[in-house]
């Protein structure tokens, strides 16, 4: 039993959700997916892909840097060619529109509790932050990878991470992987006046945990070649993705036609036209 690299980038939007958005804005997480034992090899080829990458001027090598101005488009297309024909991998990607998030919130109702007009609701502390949302499905689809190799562990490596989102992220596979989950709310009792708390626990008999095979995440930072081509994918990917959206409106992010076209769409997992995620989080949705 190995190990499960998923060599990840983020790409749009990721922070808090609050406030309105546009229909057409969306944050993404892809990367490269593959065993422990095809990392060396991989890292090796890539290294003589980028033999010839010119970062003359270039202040940090990043996608939106390296390829400024039409620069090194031999090399990118040298890397495309290389992933496309390469074995043992996956383009593994989670990709939401916020706005969908936030009309899905709204359209949700108020508990009963918090509809008597003594109490006024106050206003939550824990922010949710777009990243986190979009990282908790694509551990649900990294689960399914590990599930493939037999693997109950999976190591994520970025080129940068803020400590912050690290500490949040790790946070949700434990949420995950929870049968009972637990709902706070809050309210100002006007009466009594103060804060008062009520507490919702929801527990399934026989849970469906989405995370069923992942026992341990590590989430490392470590530039290396494998970490510039998940740059670049992800990069490609969300200029793919923002091109249907501006050309065609809305689009279903994990859909065929979204990334019909792609360079590398063959090598995609989890296309699904149907994807409950998707529906869920349509921004043209009002409730």
């Amino acid at each position: 039993m190995e190990n499960v690299h998923f060599y990840f980038d983020e790409a749009g939007e990721k922070g808090f959700l609050e406030g309105v958005f546009s229909n057409e804005a969306f944050g993404l997480i892809a990367g490269i997916a593959l065993p422990a034992r095809n990392v060396a090899k991989m890292n090796e080829d890539l290294r003589e892909v980028f033999s010839n990458l010119n970062c003359d001027g270039v202040e940090k090598i990043h996608a939106t840097e390296i390829f400024r101005n039409g620069a090194n488009q031999e090399t990118k297309e040298a890397l495309f060619e290389y992933l496309s024909r390469k074995d043992e991998w996956l383009l593994v990607y989670e990709a939401m529109y916020p706005q969908g998030y936030m009309n899905l919130k709204k359209s949700q109702p108020v508990p009963q509790s918090m509809e008597d007009p003594k109490y006024k609701r106050t206003k939550r502390k824990n922010k949710k932050r777009l990243y986190n949302e979009i990282l908790r499905c694509a551990i649900v689809k990294l689960d399914e990878i590990c599930k493939l190799e037999d693997s109950t562990n999976l190591q994520m490596i970025t080129d940068t991470m803020d400590n912050k989102l690290l500490k949040e992220a790790i946070a949700e596979l434990e949420y995950l992987k929870q049968d009972e989950h637990k709902l706070v709310s809050s309210a100002f009792d006007t009466e009594q006046n103060k804060v008062v708390y009520r507490t919702i626990t929801s527990k399934i008999e026989n849970p469906e945990i989405p995370v069923k095979n992942i026992n341990t995440i590590v989430i490392e930072e470590t530039p290396s070649f494998i970490t510039l081509a998940a740059d670049i994918v992800t990069n490609s990917l969300y200029r793919h993705l923002t091109f249907k959206i501006l050309n065609n409106g809305y689009i279903r992010l994990h859909s065929n036609e979204a990334t019909d076209g792609f360079r590398i769409e063959s090598k995609i997992a989890f296309r699904d036209d149907r994807y409950i995620m998707d529906s869920l989080y349509n921004p043209t949705f009002s409730g």
